[in-house]
């Protein structure tokens, strides 16, 4: 539910809660989603719009977990292994 959620923040869609989904997810697994992007630092928790990092990662156009490993192996200096 995280790469759709960052998708539609890179859109400018930041109240995720009124979007009209085609088959519309539960409350929870969004909220759920929403929490898992600010714990990864993707989406600041302040505001809620999307960081940096999430803008970078939402170009990548992968899955948010795999584009957060790739941005912490660069931030850890261990991306050529």
């Amino acid at each position: 539910m995280t790469t759709p959620l960052l998708q539609l923040k890179s859109l400018g869609i930041d109240n995720i809660m009124k979007f009209e989904w085609v088959s519309a997810p539960s409350s929870e697994a969004i909220i759920r989603g929403l929490e898992r992007l600010v714990r990864s630092g993707m989406v600041n928790e302040a505001d809620g719009r999307l960081s940096e990092v999430g803008a970078k990662v939402a170009e990548l156009g992968v899955d948010v977990g795999i584009a957060s490993m790739l941005w912490k192996s660069k931030e850890m200096r261990c991306s050529e292994e």
